[in-house]
């Protein structure tokens, strides 16, 4: 998986995405599935464009009313055995839970490939509100930590990770806003338009 996009991609299954590789319940072998969740359908065209460009492969959608929500969610799956193993080996992808544990992945050492990762962590567990509030969120505080210090490779400060109830959260300063929408935006072709529309507005309102 050599492609740029890829670390955008990798951005969105650490975040909102899954990997299971187990023995089926009929014990006729192996169940191999990745997963990535979104409960906005022009998001799931998005993953499915990507998915086609990097793997050459059509996923199949599982659409999802859950009583908790008010829209439904999508389950966009690729059942594919070697893309879990070599995702798992290759860029230590946990395979199963994975929420309190996460560590950043093993990434190219290059700033371009950071942000591509960035841009889809934010996509899959940022906040981008309306209310001039950005900032990133997850079960695991060695990953928000690790996270913190790639962004501040950038020059981009954010507040101490903090406990909230069942996660843990820090908020970007707005001193930064406009200079990361400008390192994760320059030049890509993969993003969740909503957040990126958000973001813009939250410059805008200055």
């Amino acid at each position: 998986m050599v492609k740029l996009p890829s670390n955008y991609f990798l951005g969105l299954l650490v975040t909102d995405g899954h990997m299971q590789f187990k023995w089926r319940k009929d014990k006729q072998g192996y169940e191999s599935k990745i997963a990535i969740y979104t409960s906005y359908k022009n998001e799931v065209n998005t993953v499915c464009k990507l998915i086609n460009y990097l793997f050459n492969y059509s996923p199949h959608i599982r659409r999802r009313m859950y009583s908790f929500n008010k829209r439904y969610n999508y389950e966009i799956i690729i059942n594919s055995k070697p893309l879990v193993v070599y995702l798992n080996k290759s860029y230590s992808i946990p395979i199963g839970n994975k929420s309190l544990t996460l560590d950043l992945p093993t990434l190219p050492n290059n700033s371009l490939s950071k942000l591509n990762f960035i841009r889809g962590v934010i996509d899959g567990d940022g906040y981008v509100g309306t209310k001039r509030n950005i900032g990133i969120s997850s079960g695991s505080l060695l990953f928000l930590n690790k996270l913190k210090d790639m962004l501040s490779d950038f020059g981009v400060s954010t507040s101490e990770p903090k406990f909230i109830g069942t996660y843990y959260a820090f908020c970007i300063y707005t001193s930064n806003f406009s200079k990361l929408y400008s390192l994760l935006y320059s030049s890509t072709d993969y993003f969740y338009l909503r957040k990126k529309l958000n973001w813009r507005q939250i410059l805008n309102s200055y």
